[in-house]
């Protein structure tokens, strides 16, 4: 009886490694991710994701060797980040605060100290529909001297996003709001970017694949996660000047993207870097 039982484990042994973990939502699972330069395939930056035992995203770490190192730990309705320096030492520069509600950051309040006491503050908060889909990021800016309190800059930001009926979302890019503490929204009709998906691609993950090639801050990496909404249903297949090609596994899985400069079809488009997934 004993062969039997130790086969049977042995096969479900083999079943768990080769099976692909999905979270509650049935998306798979991403834990790490490397970023490479076009001509060296050593990572300069490696993010990891760490979760519970229900495979929810508790911990992020984004390491970049030559520069620092960012962690982000949550815990209920708290995300606390903390970066260090190379020497391991905790960077006070940044002091970066979040206010979570339902598990979605509603808002990130960015403050980065200057010599004498200045403080530049950078306040983004987010809003999103009943379907967990972010609708827009609402930023404002403000500074402060020593001893003084902070006074908002005259300039605002918006960006807004629409999604369609499959699921992928269309933004707005950054609009300069044409009013000031106290005043009312501009009422300009808001223009969407022209985006174009893979058709036949889903985003079977539980990253935002394309939030991710669109960022070019790793600083600000935890918005490609859950705790920022849902994604997209599927990836993106360019947006000027950029353009992704996706790798998949024989399991289907997305396993790279190449990043070029240039359109998709132009022979003389160019490499900018490449990221590698892990599950």
């Amino acid at each position: 009886m004993k062969p039997i039982i130790i086969f049977i484990i042995s096969f479900l042994s083999v079943l768990n490694i080769h099976s692909q973990v999905l979270n509650k939502r049935g998306e798979k699972v991403v834990r790490k991710i490397e970023i490479c330069s076009t001509n060296d395939e050593k990572p300069y930056i490696e993010v990891l994701f760490n979760y519970n035992d229900d495979l929810e995203l508790k911990e992020i770490i984004m390491n970049a060797p030559a520069t620092h190192k960012i962690v982000w730990k949550k815990n209920g309705n708290s995300i606390e980040r903390t970066e260090y320096k190379t020497d391991g030492k905790i960077n006070k520069v940044y002091d970066v605060r979040y206010e979570v509600e339902d598990g979605l950051v509603k808002r990130r309040i960015k403050d980065v100290h200057g010599l004498g006491g200045f403080v530049a503050r950078e306040d983004l908060s987010f809003q999103y529909n009943k379907d967990r889909k972010m609708t827009s990021i609402r930023e404002f800016n403000y500074n402060r001297e020593a001893d003084e309190e902070f006074g908002e800059e005259s300039y605002r930001h918006m960006e807004v996003f629409a999604w369609d009926y499959e699921g992928n979302v269309y933004t707005s890019g950054s609009i300069g709001w044409n009013w000031r503490k106290g005043e009312t929204v501009d009422k300009t009709p808001i223009n969407y970017k022209d985006r174009k998906y893979y058709v036949s691609m889903l985003n079977d993950t539980n990253i935002d694949l394309t939030k991710l090639c669109l960022k070019n801050r790793f600083e600000t990496i935890e918005e490609i996660t859950e705790w920022f909404g849902k994604h997209s249903t599927f990836i993106m297949e360019e947006d000027w000047p950029l353009c992704y090609e996706f790798s998949r596994d024989e399991k289907g899985n997305a396993v790279r993207v190449d990043i070029y400069k240039g359109r998709i079809t132009h022979l003389t488009r160019k490499k900018e870097n490449v990221m590698k997934f892990y599950y």
